[in-house]
């Protein structure tokens, strides 16, 4: 009889458990769900309804995965100003409303650099070396930057979605991370094109673009393609630093000089090793960025299959290993720590250094998976920007690339990654994002 009477409570609470998943499915249906993939490679889930997030993290001789949930803000009504950083774009193609963050309104305000010939006061001249950048004075011309032979690159991003299930997927939006609003000395946008016109382009920290791009209801088995089209103007550039004047240029806006995800600026550790390395520098960013390069250079050793990779700023600083993400990040906190503004730089850079991999034959593209790269700029008065790459300096520790993209090798992406993200009702949507060179 227990027997039995135990027997009857298990299939009761195993009926009364079914009925409650089945009706927790049927409050779910219809609803958005949220998953996170680790490469580029999307994947569905079954359920009607969703929200996939994707992102790839390709470092120089590192296939390693950066993955991370972008989270969506939520915007005031009033904060539809259109970003003043980006008029260009925005005039070529037709006045989009980029509705900027009321938290994000003053990083879009800093003076721009040497893309819009207004940095800091400073003018584009010409000079035998080539273009540099002259600081207005009535004593005398001081050139901050000295730049090559610039070098244009048609950098396409193409997005392709699948429905991979039955029923058709409709009220898909894309949320794609654009070409950041990149204020870099060495490299212009000089235009951008889209297949499927956005219906708005938002602006986020760190000067990020994310356009939203509406699709047509996708059937079962059908895909669709889109690309966005950019063409930039790279040059070559050496920093002067007897062009530094404390006196002259304004400072970029404070979020530079705050911890942000992997850059823990704000961490004991970070701020005990800061004040050590720049304790002789006092007052003197100029010295106290050469003391944080030689440290961080003489502190990390590259390796590509450390645990500690693409971890950041602090993993950086407790394991001394990493890829240049971790080369890029410590310097970043480290230089914030000391009170200098810095960023860390997402782009592309030539494994070699010469650029001359991105000569590609009339005709043919470029695939540009595996040489995915970071660096890092510094803002110092009167110059502006000032790029760094420590992760190029490891096989000898010099300074090389302190200061001087002596060849043109990078071309940046962002200040901040981001993934791109899809929603979507009914079907079974996959996908796949690569970026190419294209040649001209």
């Amino acid at each position: 009889m227990l027997r039995l009477l135990r027997w009857s409570k298990i299939f009761l609470a195993s009926v009364f458990l079914l009925v409650f998943l089945l009706a927790g499915t049927v409050f779910s249906k219809g609803l958005l769900r949220e998953a996170l993939a680790d490469d580029w490679e999307l994947f569905a889930k079954e359920d009607s309804g969703e929200v996939i997030y994707f992102s790839s993290r390709e470092n120089e001789h590192d296939f390693g995965i950066l993955s991370e949930r972008v989270r969506s803000k939520e915007r005031e009504a009033e904060d539809k100003e259109v970003l003043e950083a980006d008029k260009e774009t925005l005039e070529d193609r037709g006045a989009l409303d980029d509705k900027e963050p009321s938290a994000d309104r003053e990083i879009l305000k800093e003076v721009d650099s040497v893309n819009s010939g207004s940095n800091n006061g400073n003018s584009i001249e010409e000079s035998s070396q080539g273009k540099a950048v002259s600081q207005s004075s009535s004593k005398e011309k001081v050139l901050p930057y000295t730049f090559g032979r610039t070098s244009t690159r048609l950098l396409r991003a193409k997005i392709k979605i699948k429905n991979i299930g039955d029923t058709a997927a409709e009220n898909i939006r894309l949320e794609a991370p654009l070409l950041g609003a990149i204020d870099s000395p060495y490299q212009k946008k000089q235009q951008e094109t889209f297949s499927h016109e956005p219906v708005e382009i938002t602006i986020g920290s760190y000067r990020t673009r994310t356009a939203l791009i509406m699709l047509d209801p996708l059937p079962g088995g059908a895909e669709e393609t889109i690309t966005i089209d950019y063409i930039l103007q790279v040059r070559p550039l050496k920093t002067n630093f007897a062009a530094l004047d404390p006196g002259q240029a304004s400072v970029p806006h404070e979020a530079y000089l705050l911890p942000s995800a992997k850059i823990e600026s704000d961490h004991p550790l970070i701020t005990k090793k800061a004040a050590e390395i720049t304790a002789f520098a006092e007052e003197d960013d100029l010295e106290k960025a050469k003391a944080i390069y030689e440290f961080v250079l003489r502190h990390l050793k590259y390796d590509r299959h450390a645990p500690e990779r693409n971890k950041g700023a602090l993993a950086a600083l407790q394991s001394g290993k990493g890829v240049c993400e971790e080369y890029a990040a410590l310097f970043v906190a480290l230089a914030r720590a000391s009170g200098i503004p810095a960023r860390q730089v997402n782009g592309y850079a030539d494994p070699q250094g010469t650029g001359e991999i991105w000569n590609i034959p009339s005709g043919q593209t470029f695939a540009l998976r595996g040489y995915r790269h970071s660096w890092a700029e510094f803002y110092l008065a009167g110059i502006g920007w000032v790029p760094v790459d420590p992760a190029k300096d490891t096989v000898n520790s010099s300074f090389k690339y302190f200061g001087s993209l002596p060849q043109a090798s990078h071309f940046a992406q962002n200040y901040l990654d981001k993934s791109l993200r899809v929603r979507y009702q009914g079907g079974k949507l996959a996908g796949s994002w690569d970026e190419e060179l294209v040649a001209q």
